[in-house]
């Protein structure tokens, strides 16, 4: 959390307006719980409540690649597009393309470090997150994605229980589902670019 507010005061970032995806939405949600001064509003993308307890089986392809060595770009390329709850397409594409560090022997490694989110991991696990919400006093856009990353409702990051609990704490919050959405796809939907915007252009 340091390391953020650092950097909105090197770029003279008084207050922000956050919006965060997965990871990012509990780090959205603990800076607006923990610093309120510094945040204007807040979106939490298909993330903030208690996690279910199969998150680290829907996860697990996306955090099976960090620290590991993959034969060549290709194989690399391959192996992340084939994933089921992803539509093969220029975007992914384009993503893990920028993902991917191609080492001196042609081998290639994620950018994200693995020892980074091992640390994020156990920072969560150490913090309160079922008590962080009620301390949220800003106004909060919820995005909940309705399609579990393991098939129907199971893999779903956001319950829709546990959504309904972040809106009921939350007391300047609403919420917006998108149907036929998985925990990777929401944000890339019409649906939620036009949300995020107008509720960001909001004044108070």
């Amino acid at each position: 959390m340091d390391d953020l507010l650092s950097l909105c005061d090197h770029f003279g970032v008084p207050v922000v307006r956050f919006v965060g995806h997965s990871l990012g939405a509990l780090i959205g949600l603990y800076l607006a719980a923990v610093h309120p001064a510094r945040v204007a509003r807040l979106v939490l993308v298909d993330a903030g409540g208690k996690l279910p307890a199969d998150t680290m089986q829907a996860i697990g392809p996306a955090l099976a690649r960090l620290g590991t060595p993959y034969p060549s770009l290709s194989a690399y390329l391959d192996t992340m597009l084939s994933a089921p709850h992803l539509t093969r397409d220029a975007f992914w594409e384009r993503y893990y393309r920028y993902d991917a560090e191609v080492q001196a022997d042609g081998t290639v490694l994620s950018g994200v470090p693995k020892a980074a989110i091992a640390e994020e991991q156990a920072a969560m696990f150490l913090i309160r997150i079922d008590v962080l919400p009620e301390f949220v006093k800003v106004p909060t856009l919820i995005v909940r994605a309705t399609e579990g990353l393991l098939g129907g409702d199971r893999g779903q990051i956001l319950p829709a229980a546990e959504a309904e609990r972040l809106r009921s704490l939350i007391a300047d919050s609403r919420l917006l589902e998108i149907p036929g959405t998985n925990h990777y796809t929401a944000a890339r939907t019409e649906t939620f670019a036009q949300s995020v915007t107008g509720f960001l252009a909001e004044e108070p």
